[in-house]
């Protein structure tokens, strides 16, 4: 066997190492799933869990409407997160773990139950698309403008009467979707204003689902 033949049998074992490592990880999320959910079903069969390898760890992972009360502790583990979708559950607060998760640049969160976001969404240095329509929302923290990499955020079918005026911090942002269901305030229509002269725009998509 000559170095080169050595070389690839290394990457190759190598590569079925980590591949066995990931499988792993999914196979605990699935168990974790199905005792949450507490019901036989072809839930995971039928793709609602789904998840994208990257060269070390999974980049991509899906949760969506699995009717999840919480958020498995394991997800934490998953350092190289750049997509999740938790999507369609029935969650009333923002997972913490997602604090761990520092690579992430897609989460959606929409159409949960969520009445509130935590300061520490600014925590997450690369998002860059954040869906939180269809919850319950009545605002959302100044401390978000500290994702200055937002590009898009998805707001509408909320109960949102007003926005921090700290959105304008938020350079890069390309589109706000939102709607309202009374007047809008004159400091709201101010912030619009500044988004869109920053560029943004400002898009109503009252109910829109």
């Amino acid at each position: 066997m000559n170095h080169g033949d050595k070389m690839e049998g290394r990457d190759n074992q190598k590569s079925n190492i980590l591949d066995s490592d990931q499988r792993a990880i999914l196979h605990k999320i699935e168990k974790i799933i199905k005792l949450e959910i507490e019901e036989e079903s072809d839930i995971i069969k039928k793709k609602n869990l789904y998840y994208t390898q990257g060269e070390t760890d999974i980049i991509a992972l899906s949760l969506a409407n699995l009717n999840l009360k919480n958020i498995p502790e394991i997800i934490s583990q998953l350092k190289e997160i750049i997509s999740l979708n938790i999507s369609g559950n029935e969650l009333i607060d923002m997972p913490e773990l997602l604090l761990s998760l520092k690579k992430i640049s897609i989460l959606n969160v929409s159409r949960n139950n969520l009445s509130r976001l935590p300061n520490w969404i600014g925590e997450l240095p690369l998002l860059r698309e954040l869906h939180l329509n269809n919850n319950q929302l009545y605002s959302i923290p100044s401390s978000l403008s500290k994702c200055t990499l937002l590009r898009r955020i998805y707001l509408h079918n909320n109960q949102i009467h007003t926005l921090p005026y700290d959105l304008i911090e938020l350079k890069l942002l390309e589109e706000i979707h939102l709607d309202f269901r009374t007047t809008i305030h004159k400091k709201v229509k101010g912030i619009l204003s500044n988004l869109e002269a920053n560029g943004s725009k400002v898009i109503s998509d009252y109910n829109q689902r």
